[in-house]
């Protein structure tokens, strides 16, 4: 590819910035007016999160972050996308 035709890259950090997760509670409402319908997703943990041995499975809400959709589509026409997170293995 020559030079001038190629794209530059953006790393973009999943957690926080993309996305937000919340901890699954059946008793709060899911949507917040002006919010988009989260994602109910599982994740299994090994340990679990209070230092338990045992592996256990967390259940989030996965909320995209407002326009994130719109963004990162114009962005893919100019540059070439990545995605880095933090996270261990099964949160990914």
């Amino acid at each position: 590819m020559k030079k001038s035709l190629m794209k530059q890259t953006i790393v973009l950090d999943l957690d926080e910035t993309l996305i937000r997760a919340e901890v699954f509670d059946p008793k709060k409402p899911k949507t917040e007016k002006g919010r988009v319908e989260p994602e109910l997703i599982s994740v299994n943990f090994d340990p679990c999160l209070d230092g338990n041995v045992k592996a256990c499975t967390v259940r989030f809400y996965i909320y995209l972050r407002p326009h994130v959709a719109k963004m990162l589509e114009t962005l893919s026409q100019y540059f070439e996308l990545g995605v880095f997170t933090s996270g261990t293995y099964s949160y990914m």
